[in-house]
């Protein structure tokens, strides 16, 4: 009886050792290998084989199990890595309260290709697959310690020409030893640095203040972090030259090409995100934040202070994707949000050129094209600092600021050939920009223009510009301008209607720093269109219209002289035969229609207390040339009989004056003004009959009643 109960006792002992042998044997025979291929591929997804039969030991209270050489495909069966040799260790105690605990994990001979596609996809990008019915919350083992040893990663991006080649890495960290990682290689033709170091898991769990820490040198990019594990707290500084875009590539950031720009970062992990004190530079430009990041990503949201410094933001926004917005040299202060896609500026602050601003800004990035909103007041505004909106630079003499290349820029402008700007605005720049700007200045200080307030209202869509309207003080009067810019045609189209209301001609001289008595009052309007991508070719190929008219007027003679205008002291004394300085106008209107950049007169008249000159010919906007014929209608006829008309013509800036050939046509006063009365309808000339242009625009529309159908 006991023999047979020895006998089951044995039985019931072997068969488990049996069957622990028998599984032991198939694996070192590599009878199993297909088996294990087939579980591995099907729970990761990739085509794994192995090559060698897999090893399994017993070492140190631990089953030790190596696998080798190992291959690693896409399910197309497309080599995606290889691995000489990996292996782990499954700690058998832990097990009994249901702890997974490996104490250690050694890769060596990796030799991996990572690659992205023309849409943007990894080739170690694995189609979506539905989870298995039975599938629960991934749990993770406890890793306890990790060596890697002679491990090869090639990236290859060829739609952006990246390529990105880690080799000889090599790093480990372990229960009592300390982190360290070592690796070289070459991004593009440049070398490749990576070293990091940091505590033993030992002292990273009891909180050791050592910390971590790391080193990049990559493409003229250098990187140093470090942190502590304990307390969250890190800091960062980065050089990143001009390949750092390509850099990032490689970690799958699509970014565009960045200039190069440096990075100063400190702060704490707080929660899902971080307090952050951060400050860029890019060249000359110095951008400041300090606040928090709720989390991190694309879509991070940030609240805290900023402040922006540099010479001109337009090639710096540019560069990082954003539209190109050039201003003069700023320097701006405020808060800032992202919520979303959405970048909101509040409550700023500061100077842009010689202007102070204030008021808020919205970037929203998530918008096609990129949407910017601008709601602007300025206590006091420089008019020249608008300029590079409209892709001019602004005025760089004295007292005036501008980045040095604007001041390069405006020296160019200041020496060219032409009296007209022949400055080209890059319609690009408009393209892929949806901006809206409404500005209201107090105070407008400019050069030229006696200009007391502004407000403006500017918008960019589909390449197209509107301002809708400019509305301006001007000279004790105003001037409203309505333009718009079609850069979707090719040539570009431009339309603009200026009208100017009651401004005082004594005002617009005290500008130009003439102490004077010049006195007068100016109504007009200039309505054109035209084709081109500078104000001289919009000009040169204009057609339209223009009217001013001046009523009450008087020039001083020494005041026309020292402005450098002497044709034009000639002209005012050729029409009197007063010999004191001040010139007396009664009524002035220039008249004048545009066809194909050639403006023709009907007519310039000026009218004094003596006579009534005019000048009849053409004005080319094009060639910046004149050729009209000045006459002098004298009212009483013993005055000025012994004048000749005189010849005016030649370059804008340096006109010749001339006796004009003996037989021209006999033109009578009243023909001439005929014309004149076309400018009732095109803008309110606000004249009574009993006044002095009021009494020549009666004299006109009788002309003009008598005048021949032609």
């Amino acid at each position: 009886m006991l023999r047979w109960v020895l006998l089951v006792l044995g039985v019931i002992v072997a068969l488990p050792v049996l069957a622990v042998g028998g599984l032991w044997l198939a694996l070192q025979q590599g009878w199993l290998n297909d088996l294990i291929e087939e579980r591995a591929s099907a729970a990761s997804g990739y085509q794994v084989e192995l090559g060698a039969a897999p090893e399994l030991d017993w070492q140190d209270g631990a089953l030790r199990l190596a696998l080798g050489p190992l291959r690693i495909a896409d399910p197309e069966g497309r080599e995606l890595a290889t691995v000489e040799r990996a292996s782990a260790e499954l700690a058998l105690r832990p097990l009994l309260n249901l702890d997974v605990v490996i104490p250690s994990v050694a890769v060596e001979g990796v030799d991996a290709v990572v690659e992205r596609d023309a849409q943007g996809r990894l080739n170690w990008q694995l189609p979506d697959r539905e989870a298995a019915a039975g599938d629960g919350p991934l749990v993770l083992p406890d890793i306890r310690g990790l060596q890697v040893t002679d491990v090869q990663i090639d990236y290859r991006d060829p739609g952006r020409e990246v390529s990105l080649v880690l080799d000889e890495l090599e790093g480990q960290w372990a229960e009592g030893e300390p982190l360290t990682l070592a690796g070289t290689g070459r991004l593009g033709d440049e070398a490749l640095t990576i070293t990091g170091s940091g505590p033993s898991r030992s002292a990273m769990l009891s909180g050791s203040g050592e910390p971590l820490q790391a080193t990049l040198e990559a493409a003229s990019t250098s990187l140093e972090a470090s942190m502590q594990p304990a307390t969250g707290a890190f800091d960062l500084d980065l050089e990143a030259g001009e390949d750092f875009a390509a850099f990032l590539s490689t970690l799958g950031l699509t970014v565009p090409t960045l200039p190069a720009f440096g990075l100063e970062l400190e702060g704490r992990l707080d929660g899902e995100g971080a307090l952050v004190d951060a400050r860029i530079t890019v060249a000359e430009t110095v951008l400041h934040f300090d606040g928090r990041i709720d989390r991190f990503g694309a879509d991070a949201d940030i609240q805290g202070s900023f402040a922006a410094a540099g010479p001109n933001p337009g090639p710096v926004l540019a560069s990082f994707g954003f539209a190109k917005i050039d201003t003069p040299p700023y320097d701006l202060k405020g808060e800032l949000t992202r919520d979303g896609r959405v970048l909101t500026f509040d409550n700023v602050t500061g100077t842009i050129g010689d202007s102070e601003i204030a008021g808020s800004l919205q970037i929203d990035d998530g918008e096609v094209p990129i949407s910017v909103r601008a709601d602007l007041e300025s206590p006091s505004l420089d008019l020249d600092d608008l300029l590079p909106l409209l892709g001019m630079p602004p005025q760089s003499g004295p007292g005036e600021t501008a980045s040095p290349a604007q001041a390069q820029a405006a020296a160019e402008v200041d020496q060219r050939p032409t009296f007209l700007p022949a400055v080209e605005i890059d319609p690009a720049r408009w393209q892929n920009l949806d901006l809206d700007v409404q500005l209201t200045a107090a105070e407008v200080r400019s050069d030229l223009l006696p200009i007391d307030r502004l407000d403006l209202n500017l918008s960019i869509q589909g390449g197209w510009l509107t301002i809708d309207p400019l509305d301006t003080g001007l000279a004790d009067g105003g001037l409203v301008l309505y333009f718009s810019f079609d850069t979707t045609q090719r040539p570009p189209y431009a339309e603009v209607d200026l009208r100017l209301d009651n401004l005082t001609l004594r005002d617009i001289l005290a500008k130009l720093g003439q102490a004077n008595e010049a006195a007068g009052l100016v109504d007009g309007r200039i309505r054109l269109e035209g084709w081109g991508l500078s104000l001289a070719e919009l000009l040169g190929s204009s057609n339209g219209r223009a009217g001013l008219v001046m009523s009450e007027g008087s020039l001083d003679a020494l005041i026309v002289e020292a402005i450098g205008l002497d044709l034009m002291e000639g002209l005012i004394l050729f029409a009197t035969d007063d010999t004191e300085e001040q010139v007396p106008i009664r009524c002035a209107v220039v008249n004048l229609e545009v066809e194909d950049g050639v403006a023709t007169t009907h007519p310039i008249l000026v009218d004094t207390a003596d006579s009534v000159l005019t000048a009849v010919g053409s004005i080319d906007l094009g060639n910046e040339t004149l050729d009209l014929l000045v006459e002098s209608h004298p009212k009483d006829a013993s005055l000025l009989s012994g004048n000749q008309p005189l010849q005016v013509e030649g370059d804008w800036r340096s006109p010749t004056v001339a006796p004009a050939p003996g037989d021209i046509e006999d033109n009578t006063l009243g023909w001439l003004l005929a014309p004149i009365a076309a400018l009732v309808p095109f803008f309110d000339l606000g004249l009574a009959e009993d006044a002095p242009c009021g009494q020549l625009l009666a004299d006109a529309k009788k002309a003009a009643a008598e005048a021949p159908d032609e």
